[in-house]
């Protein structure tokens, strides 16, 4: 189910607004099919006779499975913006703080002036001392931050592979109904219809909760390992105290 990520923000958010919009559209075509199919029954339950009570408990069947699915989408369109503020964090910590503290790693370890490289005595073994403390505290906040926007990832990923399966199955579901309503049409063939809706949108839904919950399960165990980003962000070996080594005591 997994399939490669676009490599900016912009382009992650633009498929993830696209499966927002499919699934949504999806689901009103599957309330549209599906009261197409219902509809074609009612006309027709004169011709069906005893067998119309049979039709009506496979279409209750049909329908319990379609409410599933359709849980699944509302569930995911009330939680899209929480999903695309994930991508977005994930890239803002890359270019607005990993980017811009990575390049202050070399100057901070560079002299502005080479002469500095002949300075002796207690004030350069301070001098010296502040500066490389001031480096490592950039160097470990560039680690921090570059840790922080792949656990970011993880997790935006798990939610596009999860767009993915949800856009896929609710495509699937639209399909099978599409047809039984086609089918439908025939009274010789509704209770056939029926009876091959209420067969495949069940496989379908059954496989399609089950591929979902294993990624659910991927996105869940991410979310678990923020543990990860409390021993990252805790770690205050390069920043004494939480804060940033200063180089003129004050």
């Amino acid at each position: 189910m997994t399939k490669p990520m676009p490599t900016d923000s912009a382009a992650i958010t633009s498929v993830l607004n696209q499966d927002f919009r499919l699934v949504a559209e999806g689901v009103q075509h599957i309330v549209d099919n599906f009261n197409a199919v219902v509809n074609h029954v009612n006309a027709n339950r004169g011709f069906l006779g005893p067998l119309i009570l049979w039709i009506k408990q496979q279409l209750e069947n049909v329908k319990a499975l379609l409410v599933k699915v359709i849980e699944l989408v509302k569930y995911a369109i009330a939680h899209a913006t929480p999903v695309l503020s994930l991508v977005v964090q994930s890239f803002d910590w890359v270019t607005k703080v990993k980017t811009p503290m990575s390049d202050l790693s070399t100057p901070a370890g560079t002299p502005r002036d080479l002469n500095l490289a002949y300075w002796t005595g207690a004030a350069a073994t301070i001098y010296t001392s502040k500066t490389i403390a001031q480096k490592g505290a950039i160097d470990d906040a560039t680690i921090k931050a570059d840790f922080v926007s792949q656990w970011l990832f993880s997790i935006a990923q798990a939610n596009v592979d999860y767009m993915v399966g949800l856009v896929t199955v609710v495509a699937n579901v639209v399909g099978k109904l599409t047809q039984a309503a086609i089918d439908a049409t025939t009274v010789i063939d509704i209770p056939w219809a029926v009876d091959q809706l209420s067969k495949t949108v069940g496989d379908l839904v059954a496989a399609a909760i089950n591929d979902l919950t294993t990624v659910a399960k991927r996105f869940f165990q991410a979310v678990k390992d923020a543990r990860d980003i409390q021993s990252q962000v805790g770690d205050h070996t390069k920043l004494p105290g939480g804060k940033w080594p200063q180089a003129v005591a004050h």
